[in-house]
C-alpha cells in the first residue's frame, strides 16, 4: 500500500513509532554512559571533582550528594543536612571466636569518633558484624549507623554497605537503562507498523475462509474504529516498553 492510501491516523501512529525507535536509541545512549549508584529508591550519577568523585541525583526530592576524596574520606549532603566525613580503616586486630565467612576486620569513624568496629564480609550479601570476642558473631542488624534511627535524621544516616566500599575504593557502578526493553519495544514497535500497513490483506485474507468475492469485502465502521483503537494501544504500549526500561 503506498503511504498516501494509508490515511492520516495510520501515518501519524507510524511516525511516532519510527521516532519512538530513534528517540529512545539515544535516550538509551545517553542513560547508559552515565555510571553511578542506586541510593533509596534514587539513583545517584557518578562524576569527578579534581581529585574527588562525586555520586549526585535527586532522592526523594531532594538533592543528594555523596562526596569521596581521593583519602577515603566520604561525606554526604542530603539537602540542608550534611552527613559525615567517614572513614574506614582496615584492622587485623578485630577478633572473633569465630570469623565470619570472607570476612575483614574495619573500624569506621566519623570525623575522629569511632562508630564502628567489626567485620566486613560477603555472608549473605553484603554483611557487617560487630566485634564480639566472646560470642562467635553478632551481624549489624538493620546496617545503618549505630543501628537505629535516633541518630542523625532518620532515615538518612548512610549505609555501611555504601560508605565502606566507596571509603576503601571498592565500590562496584552500574547503570540505568535496560537495552532488553529497548529491544522488545522496538520488535513490537515493528510488528504493530507490519499490522498498520497490511490491515486491509490481513482483513481479505481473514475473510476468505469465510465469504466468497473476499477481495471485494469493504470494513464496516465498527471494523475500522476497531482498528483505530487497537493501532493506538499499540503505539501506546510501545511507549511503555521502551519508557520501563529507562526506569
Amino acid at each position: 500500500m503506498k503511504w498516501k492510501e494509508l490515511g492520516r491516523f495510520r501515518q501519524v501512529l507510524l511516525i511516532l513509532l519510527a521516532v519512538m525507535g530513534v528517540g529512545f536509541l539515544l535516550a538509551y545512549i545517553l542513560v547508559t554512559m552515565k555510571p553511578g549508584i542506586e541510593y533509596r529508591n534514587g539513583f545517584l550519577v557518578q562524576s569527578a571533582e579534581g581529585d574527588n568523585t562525586l555520586y549526585t541525583g535527586k532522592v526523594q526530592m531532594k538533592d543528594t550528594v555523596f562526596t569521596v576524596t581521593a583519602g577515603g574520606e566520604v561525606t554526604l549532603r542530603v539537602g540542608e543536612n550534611t552527613f559525615g566525613p567517614y572513614t574506614v580503616e582496615k584492622d587485623p586486630t578485630v577478633s572473633f571466636r569465630v570469623p565470619p565467612q570472607n570476612s575483614r576486620g574495619i573500624v569506621i569513624y566519623e570525623g575522629d569518633t569511632q562508630i564502628f568496629r567489626g567485620a566486613y564480609g560477603t555472608f549473605q550479601g553484603i554483611s557487617f558484624f560487630e566485634e564480639e570476642p566472646d560470642k562467635a558473631w553478632s551481624r549489624y542488624s538493620p546496617i545503618y549507623f549505630r543501628g537505629d534511627s535516633s541518630y542523625g535524621t532518620p532515615g538518612w544516616d548512610p549505609p555501611f554497605e555504601l560508605i565502606v566500599p566507596m571509603a576503601l575504593g571498592t565500590l562496584t557502578v552500574t547503570h540505568r537503562g535496560n537495552w532488553e526493553f529497548y529491544w522488545l519495544g522496538l520488535v513490537f514497535s515493528a510488528v504493530a507498523a507490519l499490522l498498520m500497513i497490511y490491515a486491509e490483506r490481513l482483513f481479505r485474507f481473514n475473510l476468505r475462509f469465510q465469504i466468497k468475492n473476499a477481495d471485494q469485502a469493504e470494513p464496516s465502521d465498527w471494523e475500522l474504529m476497531g482498528r483505530y483503537f487497537g493501532w493506538a494501544v499499540m503505539t501506546l504500549f510501545a511507549f511503555g516498553i521502551y519508557a520501563a526500561g529507562l526506569a
